[in-house]
Formats: C-alpha cells, structure tokens, sequence
C-alpha cells in the first residue's frame, strides 16, 4: 500500500529552498513545525487511549474526554499530516504516462497540477465557510469547547496544502512561463465550469452525470493529480455545478471520512511497524526466520515470503477479518513458496545458503536475541484474535512494548530514530486518513448518482449469484486496483459494492477478504500496476524482465484469489 507512486511535480525541495535564503528558511521552519503539531496529535492520541484503557481495566471507568480529543487528533493527523505527505511527494498519483512526456512537457503538466491543486483548496476552505457557522454555537460537551476546532485542522491543512503548491510552483524551471500555461488551463477548466452550470439539464439523467463525472476523474489521473484532489476536484465540481448539494457537502463528508472510530488504530499499527524497523526488532525476527529456513531451496525469497505473512497478520486492525485472514494468507505464502522453490530447482539455485553466524553459541544468540522482538508482533496476533482488547487498544500498547524492547534490551532506538519514526507514521497516516476524507466526499457523490443502485440492476439481471458477484467484483478491484492502487480503489468500490453484495447474500466476511487481496494484486499487475512501477523504481530496475519473471507469481496469486471466490470456507474456517 505504501510503496506506490508519489505525484509528478510534488513539492520535493529543490536547489531554491536549499540555498540558505530566507524563504527556503521560512519553509523549513514551517515543515518542522507541522512534523512536530503531528507528532503532538499522535502521541496524544496514543496517551488518552493508554489511560482509558487501563481505566478501564483498573477502576471499570472511562475517560469522558477519549472520543473528543481523538477526533481532534484525527483531524490533525489527516489533514495537517496530509499537507506535509503533500510537501513531500507522499500523495499516490498515476504519473505512468507523465512521465513519458518531454521535460518542458512534464513542468507545464506539473504546473497546472499544482494550480488545480491550489484553486481546489481555495474553493474547499470557501465551501467550509457554511459549516463553520452552522457548528460556531454547538459545543463538544467533554472538552466545554466549541465544535468548530474539529474543523481547524482541515480548513488549516487545506491552506497548506495550497502554500506547499505554489512553493512548487516556483520550484519549477522556468516557473513564470508555466505558471502562465497552466493559468490558462485553470481558466479554461472555470469557463468549462461555468458553460457546464448553464448547459447542466443537457444531462439530465444520473446515468449521463456519473460518466461526466467519471471522465473527468480519470482525465484528472492522467494528468498526474494525486488522486485524493482528483476525487476532491470532482465532488466540489458537482457540488457547485450541479447545486443538488449543500456547499458545505463535501467538507462535511471529508471530515465525517476521518471520524470513525476504526481509523484509531491505523497511526499506532504504523508507528508500531515503523519502530520495530527502527529499532532492530523487524532485523532480529528476520534472522530468526534465516536461521530456521536456511536449508530450504530459495531460502532467502522463502524468508521473504514468510516475514510478510508474519507481518501481514500482526498489521490486521480487524478482529473477524484477522481471524478469517489466517487461512487464505496462509494459503497464499504456502504457494508463493512453492513457485519458489521449483523455480530455485529448475534455474539450479543452490538449495540452501548458510546464515552468517559467528560463534560457537551464534545460533542459540539469535533465538533469544528474536524472542523479545517476538512480543510485539504476538501481542498484536494474541490481543485481537482472543478478543482480549480492540484493536486501537492491542495497537497502542505494542507502540509502548516496541519502545520498550527498542530502548531498554536492545539499545537500539536513539530520540532522532523515535522521532524519524513519528515523522514517518506522519507521512503515511495523514496520506492515507486523507485519502479516506476525500473518498468519502467522492463516495457520496456517487451514491447520490445512484451508482449502487445501478450495480444492484446490472447484478440482478444476472439473478442471484453470489459466486459469480464475488468474482466480477474481484476483477473490477483487480483493474481499478492496477489504475489507482489499492487504496483508492478499495475505498471508492468498496461501499458501492458492499449493499450489493448483502443483496446478493455474500458473506461479509468473505467479500471482505476477496477484495482485499484483489486489492493487492491488482497492485503490483503488470503493465499498469502502480506498485510495480513503484518497486521497478526503488530497486532501479526495468519494468520488462521484472514483468517477464513476475508473471509466474500472478498466476499463483491468481489461482489463489479464485479459491478464495469460489471457497468460502477458506476464508469462515476459523
């Protein structure tokens, strides 16, 4: 989920912020000061949440104060974390066919990403300007302060996100001759608008509005826009377009997006991941799994393969989905490891490699280095699968255990690598709490479309068949998957498919576990996947032979998602 592309023309820092003047300076400054409002946000959340949990425990009492400060600190994780994911290039985008353009080319498409980018931030603090009167006189009771603060962060993230992209603006080359370009673009997008506004009952059907709707978003993709602001450009545009809507609709749901309470947990599973990174818990473990399958064919893949299912358990947030994620994960690394293993054979691997152990006891040192490490990951596995907490409760105490084993036995995790940690959790819970503020704006544009309602006709043409939904929905997830990444895509098909799928009598729990590793596969698919741009860059190889070489696990992964479609038990075993 993490590894896809960030967007073309993003606010990474160039040579002008680098040279010591004083906007460069103020930029800095104003980086480290939202790293640091974040990371506050973060660590309250994290505190509240420890002591209501043992308040609860100790004295059967709760802390009447836990749901309002943890909606305060969502907020602020989603929309102020969001605008420094955005300064720092952290938002997904699609930039497959941007980046094939020439330079000149690729700046003027990044400058008028950035003007889209600020006109919609502009537009969105103006269409907030209605909620924050409607909410001035109610009252968050816990905290005796008005609800308007819960808007703050998002109304302040929005003028962030603006400021960050018009210092990407001047970061281009020639930036004044793009800007020019790209204003132009900006203008011809508001006089499209406003000929849109007058020309609307031209449409008058839902049926003709979603495949407006859908056109501009995919046109928004291929333009590179991250695609949190391309489902942000299209829901405000229908809003004011249309005037179906309150003004105030798509803050609204961007705000309702990031308030429920599921998303606690999703900054303490990061930050927890990040830590035993961080601080030598992930290494250990993955000695450990060395040390115990080193004799096997494609040793180094297997260990590979069993650390991200091992991992991959520990980071469900999920009860019932953790359980019923048991069996099919399982499934899924068994034959991964198999097409391992005969393809080590065929290509004449060396079965087995030895671990670089020094040391008469150098085995006995890496077992009982590990079993602390161990700890953590089984606190999560044991805590959500015994029921024994939620999971934003297991979630923050394994942040307190990782620090703990990081610090005290492994001496490991210096203040720098705790707060690079913080930095990072940032990063990736305000990209991704912002992209499920902006789905949900999308979402609901689409609903009042009637899209659910139009999948439900076109399912219920073809009578009931649950088998056959799960599997049309799989490769819908696996396409939209491969165009958008996981995420988004999981995000925006999901609630339109799930009535559907109650409708159908699908099992929940199963629909779940098919999409989510629809979801993934659909990733990492060759010619198109994000993800496998996203890792062909990271390990600075060619797309080609990784395709050529990538195809046989496909298959696999495929073989095993259709199992998981026409088998449920698979998935309800446990």
């Amino acid at each position: 989920m993490m590894s896809a592309q960030a967007q073309a023309g993003s606010g990474q820092s160039s040579s002008k912020l680098n040279s010591g003047n004083l906007l460069g300076n103020a930029i800095r400054g104003l980086d480290l000061t939202v790293d640091l409002v974040v990371a506050a946000a973060i660590l309250a959340e994290l505190f509240v949440t420890l002591a209501d949990s043992t308040l609860r425990d100790v004295a059967d009492r709760s802390l009447l104060f836990e749901t309002d400060v943890n909606d305060l600190a969502l907020s602020v994780i989603a929309f102020v974390g969001g605008a420094i994911a955005y300064r720092r290039g952290q938002h997904i985008a699609v930039s497959m066919l941007v980046n094939r353009l020439p330079a000149r080319a690729r700046s003027t498409v990044a400058a008028a990403v950035q003007s889209f980018t600020i006109a919609i931030c502009v537009a969105s603090i103006y269409a907030s300007i209605p909620l924050i009167r409607s909410e001035a006189t109610q009252q968050l009771t816990s905290l005796n302060i008005s609800r308007v603060w819960l808007y703050v962060p998002m109304i302040a993230g929005f003028g962030l996100i603006a400021l960050y992209a018009a210092v990407a603006l001047c970061e281009l080359h020639r930036p004044w001759r793009e800007l020019g370009l790209a204003s132009v673009v900006v203008v011809l997008a508001v006089v499209t608008g406003l000929h849109a506004q007058v020309d609307y009952y031209m449409l008058p059907t839902q049926t003709s509005q979603l495949v407006v709707v859908l056109i501009v978003f995919a046109f928004l993709l291929l333009l590179a826009m991250p695609i949190a602001f391309a489902m942000m450009v299209c829901a405000l545009a229908y809003t004011l377009i249309t005037q179906s809507l309150p003004l105030s609709a798509m803050p609204t749901q961007m705000q309702d997006g990031v308030s429920a309470s599921t998303l606690l947990a999703a900054p303490f599973f990061i930050l927890a991941g990040l830590l035993m990174t961080s601080g030598g818990i992930s290494t250990r473990i993955s000695d450990l799994a060395r040390l115990l399958l080193h004799r096997f064919r494609g040793a180094p893949l297997q260990v590979t393969i069993a650390s991200m299912f091992f991992f991959a358990l520990a980071s469900v947030p999920v009860l019932k989905l953790f359980v019923a994620g048991i069996l099919p994960a399982l499934l899924l690394a068994v034959g991964l490891m198999l097409i391992v293993f005969f393809r080590s054979r065929k290509s004449g691997i060396s079965t087995s490699f030895r671990p670089e152990l020094e040391g008469r006891f150098a085995r006995t040192r890496t077992v009982l280095s590990a079993i602390p490490g161990l700890c953590v990951p089984l606190l999560l596995i044991t805590g959500i699968a015994l029921g024994y907490a939620t999971p934003t409760e297991v979630s923050s105490w394994a942040v307190v255990l990782a620090v703990v084993i990081s610090v005290a036995l492994y001496r490991s995790l210096s203040f720098r690598g705790l707060f690079d940690a913080l930095r990072r959790t940032s990063d990736m819970a305000g990209m991704l709490l912002f992209i499920f503020a902006a789905s949900s704006g999308f979402s609901f544009v689409l609903t009042v479309l009637g899209t659910s309602n139009m999948i439900a006709s076109w399912v219920n043409d073809l009578g009931r068949h649950p088998t056959l939904f799960l599997c049309v929905a799989a490769i819908a997830l696996l396409i939209l998957g491969a165009v958008l990444e996981g995420v988004p895509a999981l995000v925006i098909l999901g609630p339109l498919l799930l009535p559907v799928a109650v409708a159908q009598g699908v099992n929940l729990i199963q629909f779940s576990i098919v999409l989510i590793v629809a979801m993934g596969l659909g990733s990492f698919t060759p010619p198109i996947g994000v993800g496998i741009y996203a890792a062909c860059l990271v390990t600075d190889t060619k797309l080609e032979p990784v395709a050529r070489r990538f195809w046989p696990y496909f298959a696999v992964l495929l073989a095993g998602l259709i199992v998981l479609a026409l088998v449920p038990q698979v998935s309800l075993a446990l």
